[in-house]
Protein backbone atom coordinates (compact mmCIF):
# COMPACT_ATOMS: atom_id res chain seq x y z
CA UNK A 1 0.00 0.00 0.00
CA UNK A 2 2.57 2.41 1.08
CA UNK A 3 4.60 1.88 -2.93
CA UNK A 4 0.41 2.72 -4.53
CA UNK A 5 0.67 6.18 -2.42
CA UNK A 6 4.55 6.88 -3.17
CA UNK A 7 2.87 6.79 -6.63
CA UNK A 8 0.33 8.88 -6.56
CA UNK A 9 1.87 11.38 -4.62
CA UNK A 10 4.95 11.62 -7.32
CA UNK A 11 1.67 11.97 -9.68
CA UNK A 12 0.00 14.56 -8.16
CA UNK A 13 3.64 16.43 -7.87
CA UNK A 14 4.07 16.11 -11.68
CA UNK A 15 0.77 16.92 -12.22
CA UNK A 16 1.02 20.05 -10.81
CA UNK A 17 4.25 21.17 -11.96
CA UNK A 18 3.08 20.46 -15.00
CA UNK A 19 -0.21 22.65 -14.39
CA UNK A 20 2.39 25.30 -13.14
CA UNK A 21 4.98 24.95 -16.42
CA UNK A 22 1.53 25.21 -18.42
CA UNK A 23 0.34 28.52 -16.29
CA UNK A 24 3.69 30.33 -16.84
CA UNK A 25 3.66 29.40 -20.24
CA UNK A 26 0.37 30.80 -20.92
CA UNK A 27 1.48 33.89 -19.85
CA UNK A 28 3.44 34.07 -23.16
CA UNK A 29 1.79 32.21 -25.75
CA UNK A 30 -1.68 32.10 -26.12
CA UNK A 31 -3.16 29.22 -25.55
CA UNK A 32 -5.85 26.63 -26.80
CA UNK A 33 -6.68 24.87 -23.32
CA UNK A 34 -9.05 22.68 -25.12
CA UNK A 35 -6.81 21.53 -27.81
CA UNK A 36 -3.92 21.86 -25.75
CA UNK A 37 -1.49 23.83 -28.31
CA UNK A 38 0.50 27.04 -27.57
CA UNK A 39 0.89 29.51 -30.52
CA UNK A 40 4.31 30.52 -30.53
CA UNK A 41 4.87 33.42 -32.88
CA UNK A 42 8.58 34.36 -34.33
CA UNK A 43 9.11 37.83 -35.43
CA UNK A 44 11.87 38.58 -38.06
CA UNK A 45 12.59 42.11 -39.73
CA UNK A 46 14.67 40.70 -42.52
CA UNK A 47 15.06 37.31 -43.48
CA UNK A 48 18.46 37.28 -43.30
CA UNK A 49 18.24 37.81 -39.41
CA UNK A 50 17.64 33.90 -40.28
CA UNK A 51 20.29 33.17 -42.35
CA UNK A 52 24.35 32.41 -41.49
CA UNK A 53 26.54 34.42 -42.96
CA UNK A 54 25.92 37.03 -46.16
CA UNK A 55 23.29 36.30 -47.95
CA UNK A 56 24.17 38.04 -50.97
CA UNK A 57 25.93 35.16 -52.22
CA UNK A 58 23.58 32.51 -51.48
CA UNK A 59 21.37 31.04 -54.27
CA UNK A 60 19.31 29.06 -51.04
CA UNK A 61 19.65 30.34 -47.86
CA UNK A 62 21.31 28.36 -45.01
CA UNK A 63 19.72 28.95 -41.53
CA UNK A 64 21.82 29.69 -39.11
CA UNK A 65 22.86 27.43 -36.32
CA UNK A 66 21.47 30.42 -33.69
CA UNK A 67 17.78 30.48 -35.31
CA UNK A 68 17.57 26.68 -34.76
CA UNK A 69 18.89 26.63 -31.51
CA UNK A 70 16.11 29.20 -30.66
CA UNK A 71 13.18 27.49 -31.92
CA UNK A 72 14.31 24.20 -30.46
CA UNK A 73 14.64 26.17 -26.99
CA UNK A 74 10.90 27.16 -27.44
CA UNK A 75 9.82 23.93 -28.27
CA UNK A 76 11.73 22.32 -25.31
CA UNK A 77 9.50 24.39 -23.07
CA UNK A 78 6.18 22.78 -23.84
CA UNK A 79 5.41 20.29 -22.01
CA UNK A 80 4.55 16.44 -22.92
CA UNK A 81 0.82 16.06 -23.86
CA UNK A 82 0.87 19.79 -25.56
CA UNK A 83 1.54 20.72 -28.76
CA UNK A 84 3.52 23.96 -29.89
CA UNK A 85 1.96 25.66 -33.20
CA UNK A 86 5.32 28.18 -34.44
CA UNK A 87 4.48 30.50 -36.60
CA UNK A 88 7.14 32.96 -38.42
CA UNK A 89 6.39 35.92 -39.89
CA UNK A 90 8.98 38.13 -41.78
CA UNK A 91 8.55 41.78 -42.87
CA UNK A 92 10.90 41.84 -45.66
CA UNK A 93 11.92 38.49 -47.12
CA UNK A 94 15.01 40.40 -49.43
CA UNK A 95 14.28 38.59 -52.72
CA UNK A 96 14.03 34.98 -51.47
CA UNK A 97 10.93 33.11 -51.84
CA UNK A 98 8.76 31.69 -48.74
CA UNK A 99 9.26 28.41 -50.01
CA UNK A 100 12.87 29.07 -50.17
CA UNK A 101 13.40 29.77 -46.99
CA UNK A 102 10.96 26.88 -45.60
CA UNK A 103 13.21 24.49 -47.41
CA UNK A 104 16.55 26.03 -45.48
CA UNK A 105 14.34 25.88 -42.36
CA UNK A 106 13.62 21.97 -42.77
CA UNK A 107 17.15 21.76 -44.09
CA UNK A 108 18.42 22.93 -40.92
CA UNK A 109 16.08 21.11 -38.23
CA UNK A 110 17.34 17.90 -40.38
CA UNK A 111 20.91 18.83 -40.06
CA UNK A 112 20.29 19.55 -36.21
CA UNK A 113 18.43 15.76 -35.67
CA UNK A 114 21.63 14.47 -37.37
CA UNK A 115 24.17 16.38 -34.99
CA UNK A 116 21.94 15.35 -32.59
CA UNK A 117 22.02 11.44 -33.18
CA UNK A 118 25.73 11.49 -33.56
CA UNK A 119 26.39 13.18 -30.45
CA UNK A 120 24.02 10.65 -28.66
CA UNK A 121 25.99 7.70 -30.20
CA UNK A 122 29.27 8.99 -29.54
CA UNK A 123 28.12 9.45 -25.59
CA UNK A 124 26.72 5.99 -25.94
CA UNK A 125 29.91 4.79 -27.24
CA UNK A 126 31.61 6.79 -24.36
CA UNK A 127 29.62 5.10 -22.02
CA UNK A 128 30.42 1.85 -23.26
CA UNK A 129 34.06 2.29 -22.89
CA UNK A 130 33.85 3.02 -19.42
CA UNK A 131 31.73 0.38 -18.76
CA UNK A 132 33.87 -1.87 -20.28
CA UNK A 133 36.76 -0.05 -17.92
CA UNK A 134 35.09 -0.17 -15.15
CA UNK A 135 34.28 -3.54 -15.51
CA UNK A 136 38.05 -4.38 -16.35
CA UNK A 137 39.19 -2.41 -13.21
CA UNK A 138 36.47 -4.02 -10.37
CA UNK A 139 37.73 -7.79 -12.05
CA UNK A 140 41.91 -6.23 -11.34
CA UNK A 141 40.86 -4.90 -8.57
CA UNK A 142 39.07 -8.12 -7.06
CA UNK A 143 41.98 -10.44 -7.93
CA UNK A 144 44.35 -8.46 -6.56
CA UNK A 145 42.18 -8.78 -3.38
CA UNK A 146 42.52 -12.74 -3.72
CA UNK A 147 45.74 -12.83 -4.21
CA UNK A 148 46.72 -10.73 -1.05
CA UNK A 149 43.74 -12.84 1.07
CA UNK A 150 45.90 -15.59 -0.03
CA UNK A 151 49.34 -13.88 0.82
CA UNK A 152 47.68 -13.33 4.28
CA UNK A 153 46.08 -17.11 4.79
CA UNK A 154 49.50 -18.27 4.08
CA UNK A 155 51.36 -16.10 6.22
CA UNK A 156 49.00 -17.57 9.29
CA UNK A 157 49.20 -21.00 8.12
CA UNK A 158 52.60 -21.07 8.45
Amino acid sequence: MPDRNKRKLMQNSSDIEMEQTVSKLARYYRLDRKRKVFDIPMHFKKASDLFCGNVDFMDEPKISNKTTDMMVELLNNIPLGYKADLSITIDDYEGFSSRQILRGLNDALAFRHIRFVRENKRNGLHVGTLMVAGISLRMSYSNQLNRLKRCKDQELNV
